[in-house]
């Protein structure tokens, strides 16, 4: 289905339910089960033991990587996000290699913060060419901080691109981008690795909910932040993601 069962969407595009939405959007598919049977452990030909999405990424097997920047810092809720993303062949599917809260909150060093944890991803790929790049956005991302994280990164030797997220507009492009990771989740092919850091993005996406326009809704807390950073990595993939998944419907 285009608009996965139980959602607002399908409540009342598909069913005609009026009313104002409410509950979690992606809670009732991200349950302990989704997350526990997704990653089966594999060994490569040395016989080393590693989950299937470090051995993706050691096989080299992914067809992209990018990664996603949300800069909702400050120092009560430290919400900077970092998302590392790998995609499928195809597009027929995502995974979350790996996913960070930064910890400092002044601006310098915030941004050796981003970057060092941008080149360790950067430098587990086997191929750099499929590393599409860094996309970033949050308070003061155009004036201060992505100039920075470009110059740092560029001065380290780094000339990946590192430039604003990829949002599609503004109620159209939260409409877009809550809609792919429901599509993606609802057809299980979006996985999710096993770091803590992924774990705690698991945890926070079943916070998000529902606004009154059926949309996320956005207090400014750090569950959104984790959502921006992780839809980041997705949207500059929009339109492959859906040409691929709405082929299959």
């Amino acid at each position: 289905l285009l608009y996965p069962v139980g959602s607002f969407y399908y409540n009342s595009k598909i069913l005609g339910i009026r009313g104002v939405a409410e509950g979690a959007i992606f809670g009732k598919y991200l349950n302990d089960s989704f997350f526990s049977k997704q990653i089966e452990v594999v060994y490569d030909a040395k016989k080393q033991r590693m989950n299937e999405i470090e051995y993706k990424i050691k096989t080299n097997n992914y067809a992209r990587y990018s990664i996603g920047v949300d800069l909702g810092n400050n120092e009560i809720k430290r919400g900077t996000i970092l998302t590392f993303t790998g995609i499928y062949r195809g597009f027929k599917g995502a995974d979350f290699i790996d996913c960070y809260q930064a910890e400092k909150t002044e601006s310098n060093e915030l941004v050796i913060e981003i970057c060092n944890k941008i080149v360790e991803w950067y430098k587990l790929l086997q191929d750099r060419g499929r590393f599409d790049g860094v996309y970033i956005d949050g308070y003061g991302s155009i004036q201060v901080l992505i100039p920075s994280i470009r110059k740092k990164l560029q001065n380290d030797g780094y000339r990946f691109l590192v430039d604003l997220c990829i949002k599609f507009g503004d109620d159209g492009g939260r409409k877009a981008r809550m809609m792919l990771m429901l599509l993606l989740i609802n057809q299980q092919k979006l996985k999710f690795n096993t770091t803590n850091g992924v774990k705690e993005l698991f945890k926070n996406l079943r916070k998000i909910v529902y606004d009154e326009d059926g949309l996320p809704l956005d207090n400014n807390e750090i569950q959104n932040d984790y959502y921006d950073s992780c839809c980041y990595t997705l949207t500059p993939y929009t339109t492959r993601f859906n040409n691929e998944i709405i082929s299959l419907i």
